[in-house]
Order: C-alpha cells, then sequence, then structure tokens
C-alpha cells in the first residue's frame, strides 16, 4: 500500500507575462504582481476571483474594463493560485504529488509527476491518493468529487486548511457533499 498524500491534478500554464501584457506595461505589471503574490498567498485572492481581478486593476489605476478578464482569470489568477496552494502544503510537509503539465517549471517541481495521459493513469492517481486536492478559490461541484475519494476544498484561512489536510490524511474528516441540488434538497427540507 503506498503512503499517505494528497494529489493535486492540474495543467500548470507558463504563468509569465504574455505579449497582450506588453502593449500596457501596467497590465504588465499588475500581471506579475498577481502571480508573485498569489503562488505565495493564495488566500489573498479571497472567494471571489472577480473582486480580486478588479481590485488589482483599479488599484494599479487601470480600467477593468480595458483587460481581457478570462486570460488574467484563466491564464494567470487561477494556475497562480493552485501554485501557491500546493507550496502552502509542501511548506506544511504535507505529503503531496502533483499531476499535470507545467508543475516542472514550479518552485513545486521536485514534486511533479509529469502529464497524465491516459484514463488509466488518471484513475491510478485518484485511486492512490488519501485524498485529492480541488485547487479553486470557490467551491462548485467539480468532476474529482464524482471520484468516490475524498477532496480537500481550499478553507479561508491557511492553518484550517493544513489542518483539514492533515486530518484528511489520517481519515478523519468525511468526504464533502458538494452537490448544489442535494444541499437545496436539504435547505427544503429542514424548512418544511
Amino acid at each position: 500500500t503506498k503512503p499517505a498524500h494528497l494529489a493535486i491534478l492540474a495543467d500548470i500554464p507558463n504563468l509569465a507575462p504574455p505579449a497582450f501584457t506588453t502593449e500596457f506595461s501596467s497590465h504588465r505589471l499588475v500581471w506579475e504582481a498577481i502571480g508573485e503574490q498569489l503562488t505565495t498567498d493564495p488566500f489573498a485572492v479571497g472567494t471571489d476571483v472577480n473582486d480580486y481581478l478588479y481590485r488589482k486593476l483599479r488599484n494599479a489605476g487601470i480600467d477593468p474594463a480595458s483587460v481581457d478578464r478570462l486570460a488574467f482569470i484563466d491564464g494567470l489568477i487561477l494556475p497562480a493560485f493552485t501554485v501557491g496552494v500546493a507550496g502552502v502544503l509542501l511548506e506544511a510537509q504535507v505529503p503531496l504529488t502533483l499531476h499535470g503539465a507545467g508543475w516542472d517549471a514550479t518552485l513545486c517541481r521536485d514534486h511533479a509527476r509529469g502529464p497524465v495521459h491516459t484514463r488509466q493513469a488518471f484513475d491510478a492517481i485518484v485511486n492512490g491518493a488519501t485524498a485529492l486536492v480541488r485547487p479553486w478559490p470557490v467551491v462548485f461541484a467539480h468532476e474529482i468529487d464524482a471520484t468516490g475519494r475524498l477532496v480537500l476544498t481550499v478553507a479561508r484561512s491557511r492553518s484550517q486548511f493544513i489542518a483539514d489536510a492533515r486530518a484528511m490524511l489520517e481519515d478523519a474528516m468525511p468526504p464533502e457533499t458538494t452537490d448544489a441540488a442535494l444541499r437545496a434538497e436539504q435547505v427544503l427540507c429542514g424548512l418544511s
């Protein structure tokens, strides 16, 4: 049997500022500042990615309407947040494996296991992990919830997140139910 460990399955794009940010140096500076902040402190994003981005842009004197919001969110904020979450766990010495493309270009590279090319490889990773990490700043139903494995979601604080991770490794926490329909049904039952 494999030792207890958590696993993150995510591809990480190159976080360097893309060509479109060179048109306006202020866009490039915000891109770099967000990348640096979230790879070291993912909890800075809070639970509203759009609000986080808009605050960063407004603080830099940039009209949010002048930037490609999805390019910033999908190309930078979410992957930088994922790298930051992995860094928090590794800094706390939580056993973690990282699966997907791009991890070898991050500070977490020593824990990178490479891209996942087949369903068989995906299933082996999922079945070999004690729990899977859903590295997103918001809670929503995600395909890893259907794996039947424990899923660690990001808590509101670093200390709670690390405590949750350790508890999962000790198999002390039941998996969360994130199915929105189920939660709504439970609420309606409680009201009747």
